[in-house]
């Protein structure tokens, strides 16, 4: 294999272990290995001395043990990504992280980190280290724990920046360069411990696409009209952060909308009309509120609209007709008596 540049195996069903041997003859030429979507197992082997190697996707196979290399990784690799195995142990220990990108230049080469969907420990490094080449960085659905610097404040180049799914804590910065940078189209905190204050600047990025903050506790926050600002979101989680006040009617600017959670708060008043103007929009839930007044028929009336959560919001009122039930998917558990249809699972003391 001497002057191998691209070793692709992807997608097959090859088993056992990866042995980078095989590839000792092209070691100073290979700079590509794309063995994602095999089977293979063990440990993922070091690939030290492979000189001109930039990018290592091994994701979705079967590597198990702890990731001894991450390190080396991080420094020789543009892009590595080896989410959906089962490794653990704690990949960053012992990583000490420049304060500054200009203090190595020339030794944190990474641009693409994902080790997500794997079973890793221990905590997270500071990542303004790498600002002068992070740009997508994935580390959810593992079991991180600890608290987090959201100074972040030198992820520069940052596009996707996903920590989901951990057991991670400390106090949310509206200022963190995941919220406000140039570049970042893609958020996604939920599912941690983490706190702090919803202000309107989190919503200041216009280019954010996907923005997910369930579960961070936003304690007595309320949601800002800039909200409607982000035009090019398609997605936005605010389920569980214990916001209270009401749902900007701005949101019905949000014309690229597709999946809405504001489930688990205490957001009062009414769902507003505006949300109708949403063609876009493919699921949406307002459970676990107090909101009240009637459900905005345009709301129902919306073309691609498959799922309407509305279950305990004691005061709502309105009527899903026959259609709406056979269109979309309503849930309605635990409402008002005022709230009425065929998909509707009414009180008891209602009388219906």
């Amino acid at each position: 294999m001497k002057d191998l540049i691209t070793l692709n195996v992807a997608d097959n069903k090859l088993s056992g272990p990866f042995r980078p041997s095989v590839l000792d003859g092209a070691k100073t030429s290979v700079e590509d290995i794309y063995i994602q979507g095999n089977r293979f197992s063990g440990s993922f082997p070091s690939l030290v001395g492979f000189s001109a190697l930039r990018v290592v996707h091994a994701d979705d196979n079967k590597f198990s043990g702890p990731l001894a290399s991450l390190l080396q990784e991080m420094q020789a690799r543009e892009e590595f990504t080896i989410s959906n195995n089962l490794l653990n142990g704690e990949p960053f220990k012992n990583i000490t992280v420049p304060t500054s990108a200009f203090d190595a230049p020339d030794t944190m080469k990474i641009g693409v980190l994902d080790i997500s969907h794997n079973r890793f420990t221990g905590t997270l490094p500071d990542f303004v280290g790498f600002a002068e080449r992070l740009r997508y960085l994935d580390v959810s659905n593992n079991d991180f724990g600890g608290e987090v610097d959201f100074s972040f404040a030198g992820l520069t180049f940052i596009e996707h920046f996903s920590i989901a799914n951990n057991k991670l804590t400390g106090q949310i910065r509206p200022d963190s360069s995941f919220f406000v940078g140039s570049f970042v189209k893609f958020v996604d905190i939920s599912g941690n411990q983490f706190t702090g204050v919803l202000s309107a600047e989190v919503f200041s990025n216009h280019e954010l696409e996907v923005l997910r903050l369930g579960g961070t506790k936003y304690t007595g926050s309320t949601l800002d009209a800039r909200l409607g600002e982000l035009t090019k979101l398609m997605e936005l989680d605010l389920s569980n952060c214990e916001l209270e006040g009401t749902i900007p009617s701005e949101v019905g600017q949000m014309v690229e909308l597709k999946r809405a959670w504001f489930n688990g708060n205490e957001l009062t008043g009414t769902i507003p009309t505006h949300l109708g103007k949403l063609e876009n929009l493919l699921e949406v839930d307002f459970s676990g509120n107090q909101l009240t007044g009637a459900f905005p028929e345009a709301l129902s009336l919306l073309p691609n609209l498959k799922s309407v959560v509305v279950s305990d919001n004691n005061d709502l009122s309105g009527y899903f007709s026959p259609d709406v039930c056979d269109r979309i998917n309503v849930t309605a558990n635990h409402v008002s008596c005022n709230l009425e249809g065929p998909c509707v699972q009414s009180p008891e003391h209602c009388g219906r």
